[in-house]
């Protein structure tokens, strides 16, 4: 029936911001194809922001130690295959759709053998990974948890090191009400005998990861109290940085991102990496990864005169992290903001977190299945924000062109994309 076909046949299974809370599905087309998530070692990753960034550092990390990686993230700017990647590169598109026409075929058995139940698009599209990575082979897979972690498909690997990385709120539908619901969810990725890498928490979150961690009687490495970041000072085209470790001091680390939260980030990474390897790296293994880090939709500028930065934060705390790291790293006079958002996120608190980061807001649709009503949003922003601040554009190439006319009409005025992954990705391709 062709690539496209397939490629919708795939997209076309219940969609990732749902889920159906178990690991039955997963673990039957798992045990067809030969259980290929133990094939090879792992690093496992879950939280609620920065996932994606500290996922993209460890990748490097361990590229820089000579050994052949998987990585594995979610979700995608353009195109799943983006979620799968080998030694650095995402895997073709070839290369993708000859592993769903490998893929289609087993998981119709195993669905034919489920009855009733359907495996979801994340949890399809997680089982290619994992055969894709036991087929290259790799030696490590750093593997990002979808949504939650307790049920997510990527926890049938036992990670020879779990990683957290700050939470918030997110996904309160599925994940809980509260931070320590949250937590729960998040710290069932750590797993028996297994040393986990803690990021700095709100007191709730961090008393419910403690309690699993002592029922499990593993090791467990805590930002401030077990790694310190000692020095961060502001470089061109990113930032230096000194890191304590359990292991030794590294000092003047360059990376190429923006914001403090990229620092944290890189510094779970590196803790990470050290335990994965139970030793100190050596500081030009550290240096020359950190230098080539890349993280796409992470205040991404992708286009000058004038400035277009594309951020993926879609709720309150990255979209707070972001915008201080935009404030400090560019020192625009003012910033037009193209937002648009999806349904299931609190844009009343998103836009809360947005208040006086902009002198216009651009309103768009994202288009996609989930995007919020384009009607239903403009109310929001016009109970929170004064009518004369929002441009209500619609269309994206048009709310895009009137942001960047209006920022070309400006003495310094840059241009922020921010408010989802699907938007972000959307700009991305436009420019």
């Amino acid at each position: 029936m062709g690539e496209s076909a397939a490629l919708a046949r795939l997209l076309a299974r219940w969609p990732e911001n749902k889920i159906n809370p178990s690991l039955n599905r997963i673990n039957q087309v798992m045990q067809a194809l030969g259980n290929p998530e133990n094939s090879f070692k792992s690093i496992h990753i879950a939280g609620t922001n920065g996932k994606t960034s500290t996922a993209r550092m460890v990748q490097q990390l361990m590229l820089e130690l000579n050994l052949r990686t998987g990585l594995y993230t979610s979700p995608h700017l353009a195109h799943p295959r983006e979620r799968i990647v080998v030694d650095g590169s995402a895997i073709s598109q070839n290369e993708f759709y000859e592993l769903l026409e490998k893929f289609e075929p087993i998981l119709e058995l195993v669905e034919l053998r489920l009855e009733n139940e359907k495996l979801t698009f994340f949890e399809a599209i997680t089982a290619m990974a994992f055969m894709q990575f036991s087929e290259v082979p790799v030696e490590v897979g750093v593997i990002e948890v979808g949504l939650g972690g307790r049920w997510d498909a990527t926890n049938l690997i036992i990670g020879e090191v779990s990683l957290i990385t700050p939470i918030s709120y997110d996904h309160q539908e599925y994940l809980g009400n509260s931070l320590s619901e949250i937590a729960e969810e998040k710290a069932g990725i750590l797993k028996p005998e297994k040393p986990a890498v803690i990021a700095s928490q709100a007191s709730e979150a961090e008393a419910v990861i403690k309690k699993r961690i002592d029922e499990l009687d593993i090791s467990a490495f805590w930002q401030e109290k077990d790694f310190q970041i000692l020095r961060r000072e502001m470089a061109h085209g990113g930032q230096i940085f000194n890191l304590k470790t359990p292991f030794g001091v590294y000092e003047d680390i360059f990376i190429n991102l923006f914001g403090e939260f990229q620092i944290q980030n890189a510094a779970l990474a590196i803790v990470a990496a050290e335990l994965f390897i139970n030793n100190k790296l050596e500081d030009e293994t550290i240096h020359a990864a950190l230098e080539k880090v890349t993280s796409p939709g992470r205040i991404e500028v992708i286009k000058r005169n004038p400035t277009v930065i594309i951020d993926a934060a879609h709720n309150p705390a990255g979209i707070k992290v972001s915008r201080e790291a935009i404030e400090e790293s560019f020192h625009f006079d003012e910033i037009v903001l193209v937002f648009g958002c999806m349904q299931d996120k609190d844009a009343e608190k998103v836009l809360i977190a947005l208040r006086e980061f902009a002198s216009k807001i651009v309103l768009t649709r994202v288009a996609v299945e989930r995007a919020m009503d384009f009607t239903v949003l403009s109310e929001f922003c016009k109970k929170l924000i004064p009518e004369s601040e929002i441009i209500f554009s619609g269309e994206l190439p048009l709310a895009l062109n009137t942001a960047i006319d209006y920022a070309k009409s400006r003495e310094s005025c840059g241009v922020v994309v921010m408010g989802s992954i699907a938007l972000a990705g959307a700009v991305k391709g436009l420019l």
